[in-house]
């Protein structure tokens, strides 16, 4: 997995609106905790602190481009982040990223327009912290930012209420919660653990009668591969297709491509007609519907780039 920081980014396959209110509220607590000091901070449930794990659940996240930027330690102002997002929402970075795409951001993902802090973690390596957001696939990059390419992702959520000066440490106990829910949080290929705190409107930003809010902690559960030919999700071995040496692939599943060549030699068009079935979900009238996702999925993929 290659890291730049000059919009190369990052592809894990291979291992707005504005918000004023939560504007408001980061700048006066100063979010973006890190969860390596939660540790000490937390106390066993989350209880003890006036916050608590009030839903644990698992979603699907669908392939996307995260787009931020990333800290170390060295960056942290007095413990936190939070010198960083009141910087995000100065130069209104968040925006900057949204206008990089016509798409209908809640059609694609339900949680997408949320503000992200994005950890990754790994023995013997440095803590990193991306501020930023997820993005549908190929996304334009904004200058000075740099970006993650991640599959289709399973994440196990945590949505913890509280005052806004103790929602923050709760990583590990979100963590233990899911475990003992029966979700287990993975590492990646190379070892690393990735988790996320997620602010998102309005359950982050409107304060219920007790001046209370709900932010999400999550850690991804699963790595999904995605077959870059139809888009179909890869979750087992077998399901890969193999190159002529019987080595499998890892880009392509078994129905598009055997022996190191694809099964049909379709064009673009006659793919994304041959896979309308597929694409097809309740309260399509048509194929209308299921031929216009197709058509805007499939020329992201390795095979059909080339067309």
């Amino acid at each position: 997995m290659d890291i730049n920081e000059n919009n190369e980014g990052v592809n894990m396959k291979n291992i707005t609106n504005s918000m004023p209110i939560m504007a408001i509220l980061l700048f006066i607590f100063g979010l973006g905790t890190g969860c390596l000091i939660a540790e000490e901070l937390s106390t066993e449930g989350g209880k003890d602190m006036g916050a608590e794990i009030i839903r644990v659940y698992a979603e699907d996240m669908p392939a996307a481009r995260f787009i931020g930027k990333k800290y170390l330690d060295e960056d942290r102002v007095e413990g936190t982040y939070g010198h960083q997002w009141d910087e995000w929402h100065q130069h209104d970075w968040f925006n900057e990223i949204t206008k990089q795409t016509d798409r209908d951001l809640k059609e694609w993902f339900a949680e997408s327009e949320s503000y992200i802090g994005l950890m990754r973690f790994k023995d013997g390596e440095p803590f990193e912290y991306w501020i930023g957001m997820f993005m549908p696939e190929g996304t334009t990059v904004p200058d000075g930012m740099s970006y993650i390419d991640f599959p289709t992702l399973k994440l196990g959520i945590g949505w913890v209420k509280g005052t806004m000066e103790n929602i923050f440490f709760m990583c590990d106990p979100v963590y233990e919660r899911l475990v003992t829910e029966g979700f287990q949080p993975v590492i990646d290929e190379q070892g690393a653990w990735w988790s996320l705190e997620r602010y998102t409107c309005p359950r982050f930003t409107a304060p219920d009668e007790n001046g209370q809010v709900i932010l999400d902690h999550g850690y991804v559960l699963q790595f999904h591969v995605r077959c870059q030919s139809c888009y179909m999700i890869i979750d087992e071995p077998e399901k890969f297709g193999s190159e002529a040496d019987g080595i499998a692939s890892t880009d392509y599943c078994l129905y598009c491509y055997q022996n190191g060549s694809f099964v049909a030699e379709h064009t673009l068009e006659e793919a994304v007609e041959a896979n309308i079935p597929w694409w097809r979900v309740e309260g399509d009238e048509n194929d209308d519907a299921a031929r216009e996702r197709i058509r805007r999925v499939f020329p992201t993929l390795k095979r059909w780039k080339r067309e």
